[in-house]
């Protein structure tokens, strides 16, 4: 079944795309100018695209439209999905991208080939974002070696795929095998809920979830907190993130950062923020994708160890 889109499920990316109708403000009425806004589809889980894009369009033009009572327009702008990373590589070799949203783990893994500037991202620290490796109490799981042969499940797309990172990185750590070897099965969903309400009800040994969305299902049913346990839990993590490419002039670079902060100012701009459960937009701090970075170089230095010592 088709699932209907929610906005809370976007992650801090597609809150940039409406930033970008915020940004389509400046003096100069006889001069527009055209900028792409591009994001990963690894950003979202569950969620159609075509939904997603709709509901983008809605937003930005309810937000574009009480910001422009007051700024007449300079930028004229589209948005864009990319299904895969050579559509987002592509885009960025064929500068038909002007602001990309991505996630912390792309931006690693593309800052070296192509010249992104890291611009803005989300910046709560009361609410720290990390991975958990959740288990049910009742089955007596008390260590890593305990959940060998056992079946896990977590959600689909990029979150999902960075919290396999990081617990292979943990597994190979003690000597055991990489996700794939180690686990009986491995199931992927749509929703954080659809993967920790079955470790709740036994139908599975183990989950891998966020902090907020744990901390969110808790509040709504505070048994689950007592049934489960944090066997693992990551450092912070900072997921999605804003970069521009290189077709943007510095003007307009600090044009769009410094409207994009102050986005708490405007009334709608505190409504969008609600809505997509933004607490703040700050500057790029590189020391929060640190840990991201760590779980992607600890994977590949274990795996290659691992390759090694088969060879020998």
């Amino acid at each position: 079944m088709k699932q209907r889109f929610k906005p809370g499920l976007f992650v801090i990316a597609t809150a940039f795309i409406l930033f970008f109708f915020n940004f389509s403000i400046g003096k100069d009425t006889k001069k527009v100018k055209k900028i792409i806004v591009g994001f990963s589809s690894e950003l979202f889980s569950g969620v159609n695209t075509r939904d997603a894009k709709t509901a983008i369009d809605m937003y930005s033009l309810n937000l574009f439209q009480e910001l422009n009572k007051k700024n007449p327009l300079k930028f004229e702008v589209t948005t864009s999905i990319y299904q895969s990373k050579t559509e987002l590589t592509d885009a960025i070799k064929r500068n038909d991208c002007d602001l990309l949203s991505l996630t912390s783990k792309e931006f690693i893994e593309l800052r070296n080939n192509y010249s992104l500037i890291p611009a803005l991202m989300n910046i709560d620290s009361k609410n720290d974002e990390c991975f958990l490796l959740l288990v049910n109490k009742n089955k007596k799981i008390e260590h890593l070696k305990d959940l060998k042969d056992k079946r896990i499940i977590l959600t689909n797309g990029g979150r999902g795929d960075l919290g396999l990172i990081w617990l292979g990185s943990i597994l190979m750590k003690y000597g055991y095998d990489d996700c794939n070897r180690f686990f009986k099965e491995i199931k992927r969903c749509d929703k954080q809920s659809q993967a920790i309400l079955p470790v709740f009800f036994g139908q599975f040994d183990a989950c891998i979830t966020l902090s907020p969305s744990y901390d969110e299902i808790n509040k709504l049913n505070p048994q689950i907190n007592k049934k489960l346990v944090a066997l693992q839990q990551s450092k912070r993590i900072s997921y999605g993130m804003m970069c521009f490419t290189q077709s943007l002039n510095e003007e307009d670079r600090n044009l769009i950062t410094n409207t994009a902060k102050s986005m708490q100012d405007y009334a709608s701009g505190k409504q969008f923020l609600k809505l997509f459960q933004l607490p703040k937009i700050g500057d790029f701090n590189p020391k929060l994708i640190e840990s991201v970075e760590e779980f992607i170089n600890d994977y590949n230095s274990y795996k290659n160890k691992k390759k090694t010592a088969k060879k020998k």
